[in-house]
């Protein structure tokens, strides 16, 4: 009798339990459903903070933001071309970094262009980390 009761409870505990294992009900099935951000809104933090730092106008920051979207919708044609290898796909991102501040800077008042350079000294350098063991030998 006892081994009835037990295989009831044990029988209805993972019934009930099995909504809960659904992928609709797991988190990471309910935020694919969950649209993100727009292509428009994914860089706008970025570029509050160019304007408030650079203290930017608004022809300015729309001309920034013009070629920001330019330089991501590029990065992306990169990142999926499967022709080229992990190398190349370097320089190339290198080269349109380099091409996109060129622009950015063109945008900029002189004082502003100093400011622009202060900043990209300070922000964290792309591409593959120093090794720890290598320096430590």
């Amino acid at each position: 009798m006892k081994h009835l009761l037990l295989s009831i409870l044990m029988g209805t505990f993972a019934v009930s339990t099995l909504p809960a294992q659904t992928p609709e009900a797991t988190p990471a099935a309910t935020d694919k459903a969950k649209p993100g951000p727009g292509k428009a809104e994914k860089g706008k933090p970025k570029l509050d903070k160019l304007k408030a730092e650079l203290t930017l106008t608004d022809d300015q920051a729309q001309k920034i933001q013009s070629i920001m979207e330019e330089q991501g919708k590029a990065g992306k044609a990169l990142r999926e071309d499967t022709t080229l290898t992990k190398e190349q796909k370097m320089e190339k991102a290198k080269a349109a970094r380099t091409e996109t501040d060129a622009k950015i800077n063109a945008v900029l008042t002189p004082e502003q262009q100093a400011k622009w350079t202060e900043l990209k000294k300070n922000r964290p350098a792309k591409g593959p980390k120093p090794d720890a063991k290598k320096d430590a030998q």
